[in-house]
């Protein structure tokens, strides 16, 4: 099965997505009270750490402390999308991830690595037109240490719920509303734009051909494993390797700055660049990584079919 088909398997009356809506705005809501547990530190009086209610962010433990609330936030958000889909659309949370029989981690790394090592040629034809543009970061190990523990709590969460909304529930239910699976990428493609509050014209069109040439791969590959990598290598370049001046220091550990990202927007070229890497990495997977359905060689995450499928009610 084709993976727009997997809601086929599920219930899918209208209903049923008004009430997603407001189950998932509670949890959404669920998550950000969550992260006033945190608040304890408060009473417990610990040397120079607090919690700050209006920001949302625990003072004093460094760049941990400004991911740390969101990441609770979006582990309970994530939970509440899985939630309607087993409950109320009474289908596997899985679905929404891949149609094969497994989810290829393989799949996932390969395409991490193949981006970062693509978007390392692509800076360096940056830094080759351009070198006065840019000049070495002085950023100290344990700022690197402190923001790669951050990284991989928070940003696997910020990837993944991002991947399971755009790519996996909105993508098929746009399929389902239009019968029409490349207005359903775009739709989705739209809404992956206005969700990034694009502040020009060619940050708006980077945004939605990012979410367009990745809803491509999903349909291409059945699943969501080259978008999480690609997705994933992408906050990690921003993040490790640039650092963008308009952009809270303390949110950076880039070892790079770019001195002129205060001006620069996206433009023509940067899609062109990100569209080359998808497409080079989605070539090398398809010749290098065979898709093997026994499971002894695939990792143990299994869509099970329910037994009524194709219900509407």
């Amino acid at each position: 099965m084709e993976f727009l088909e997997l809601i086929k398997t599920g219930k899918n009356s209208w209903w049923r997505y008004l009430v997603d809506i407001v189950v998932i705005f509670l949890f959404f809501v669920a998550g950000f009270l969550s992260t006033l547990i945190l608040g304890l530190l408060n009473i417990i009086n610990l040397p120079n750490i607090s919690f700050d209610f209006e920001e949302l962010v625990l003072r004093g433990v460094g760049p941990f402390g400004y991911f740390l609330p969101m990441t609770m936030a979006y582990a309970v958000i994530i939970s509440g999308v899985f939630f309607c889909v087993r409950f109320l659309h009474k289908r596997h949370p899985f679905s929404l991830i891949t149609s094969k029989p497994y989810f290829s981690w393989k799949v996932v790394f390969i395409s991490f690595a193949l981006y970062l090592f693509f978007s390392l040629l692509e800076t360096g034809y940056y830094i080759w037109e351009n070198p006065h543009l840019y000049k070495i970061n002085e950023v100290g190990i344990a700022k690197i240490v402190n923001f790669t523990i951050s990284f991989f709590m928070f940003f696997s969460l910020q990837v993944f719920l991002e991947e399971l909304i755009h790519r996996g529930y909105l993508l098929q239910l746009g399929w389902l509303l239009f019968r029409n699976k490349y207005l359903a990428i775009l739709v989705s493609a739209l809404i992956f734009m206005w969700g990034h509050n694009a502040k020009d014209i060619y940050t708006a069109l980077y945004f939605m051909a990012d979410g367009v040439i990745l809803g491509i791969i999903v349909l291409l590959t059945n699943g969501l494993e080259i978008p999480l990598g690609v997705h994933f290598a992408h906050n990690f370049w921003t993040i490790f390797v640039i650092y963008y001046t308009h952009i809270p220091e303390e949110y950076n550990a880039g070892l790079l700055i770019n001195t002129v990202s205060t001006t620069r927007s996206a433009d023509l070229l940067d899609i062109f660049f990100v569209a080359l890497k998808v497409l080079l990495i989605y070539i090398i997977i398809i010749k290098t990584v065979k898709d093997r359905n026994d499971s002894k060689n695939a990792d143990k995450l299994v869509v099970q079919e329910p037994p009524n499928t194709a219900r509407s009610g």
